[in-house]
């Protein structure tokens, strides 16, 4: 985090967005393209065992007939030359070409966005920089990939290959949306991309190591984690109460809540942490990459929740200044049908492989595809729908707004 500035500024009521977005365009323009230009490589090295690795497996499962090394739903395994279940590989096609038109529309947006402001130097609106956008489409794309290899042969060993990506997505929305009106002190990629791969250790020594003595340190670090961002998002990586252990004084006045809405609707995100942790410690579901990631994408949609509201709040208009975010937050609608599929269970590698093919159903779609394969048709049209949302959200305040008129929260 950018630490550099007088800090006890950022607790001020009214923190305009103009006081946090003081560094020079070309600098943080620059700063925002390493999220794309990193990711490309890590997704290159990450993908080359990947690969190998899924179809070394279905060698195996070729080579000695085991039907139990990979995890089909073998009522509907559509074979196809080496792809013993060609219709749940190619069903992720949509994360790919989604990802691919995502990636051409921040392009256009970002042309657009360079025109406007050429040969100007008013500064309105949120200071856009679209590095953020490229690498959230570049990881839409990863994920079809990463899927489509799981999908080879399905099983425990590389259940993380499927979900990868689906929390380096949901970090980067939330970073997105904090970026917009906290440019100058939002991470660097470099550093974001650290916690998310420490993210993704942790889920690897989840699924191998699931003791009570796991959940017990894991609760405590979710706890400690959700405590330390809800009070830096609530005073904007400032020092909120510098004169803390001076007086009783200080330590009254620091307890005083300066922002109430904020402290409200933060106060409601930690609840949702503290029940997902909770639950965790007690239950400690078997599912540990799963608990995970629904604790991820939990929080981002809270906290685009929580974003819209404090638009709002803020005097800022959605309707009927941005007609095309509100078209994009309906098609949302289609994460519902999207999450009846997902849960349908056709196959379960946490399962025995013949408690697995209980769960096994006939073709849904075309006597071809099955429900988990409508899933990911709709879950691809869900993620873009959601990123197309983010990209238009602040429409109501770009280009007619000065910025020392639009607050940061």
């Amino acid at each position: 985090m950018r630490e550099g500035g007088d800090t006890t500024d950022r607790v001020q009521p009214t923190l305009p967005v103009a006081d946090l977005s003081t560094n020079p365009d070309g600098t943080q323009s620059a700063k925002y393209k390493l999220y794309w230009k990193n990711l490309i490589p890590i997704a290159i090295f990450y993908a080359l065992p990947v690969v190998q690795l899924v179809f070394a497996h279905q060698e195996i499962f070729h080579d000695n007939g085991d039907e139990d090394v990979c995890y089909y739903n073998f009522l509907c395994a559509n074979p196809l030359g080496v792809l013993s279940s060609f219709n749940n590989f190619f069903s992720n096609v949509g994360y790919i070409f989604l990802g691919v038109l995502f990636l051409f529309i921040t392009r256009r947006e970002e042309r657009t966005y360079t025109e406007k402001y050429k040969d100007t130097e008013q500064k309105l609106g949120l200071p856009r920089y679209f590095g953020i956008f490229y690498a959230i489409g570049i990881a839409l794309i990863m994920e079809g990939i990463h899927s489509a290899c799981y999908h080879v042969c399905p099983s425990h060993g590389n259940f993380q290959f499927d979900t990868s990506y689906m929390y380096i997505m949901a970090g980067l929305c939330m970073l997105k949306l904090y970026q917009g009106r906290h440019s100058d002190i939002t991470s660097s990629a470099h550093v974001s991309y650290t916690c998310l791969a420490l993210v993704i250790f942790v889920t690897v020594i989840g699924v191998r190591f699931e003791t009570v003595w796991f959940w017990v340190i894991f609760t405590i670090l979710h706890i400690v984690v959700t405590l330390v961002l809800s009070a830096k998002i609530y005073y904007v990586h400032g020092i909120s109460c510098d004169v803390l252990g001076e007086s009783l004084e200080g330590v009254l006045e620091c307890s005083r809540p300066k922002y109430p809405a904020r402290i409200f609707l933060l106060a409601v995100g930690i609840l949702i942490n503290l029940g997902f942790a909770l639950y965790g410690a007690i239950e400690q579901p078997k599912k540990f990459a799963s608990h995970l990631l629904f604790t991820f994408l939990t929080n981002t949609l809270w906290y685009t929740v929580y974003y819209i509201i404090m638009k709002c709040r803020s005097g800022e208009r959605i309707l009927p200044k941005s007609p095309r975010t509100i078209v994009f937050l309906v098609l949302n609608a289609v994460w519902v049908p999207a999450l009846y599929f997902f849960v349908q269970g056709l196959a379960q590698w946490e399962k025995t492989p013949a408690e697995s093919r209980e769960g096994n159903r006939d073709c849904l779609l075309f006597d071809f595809y099955d429900d988990h394969d409508v899933w990911h048709f709709l879950s691809a049209c869900g993620l873009f729908f959601t990123f197309m949302t983010l990209l238009t959200l602040d429409d109501d305040v770009d280009y007619n707004k000065p910025r020392d008129e639009i607050p940061a929260f």
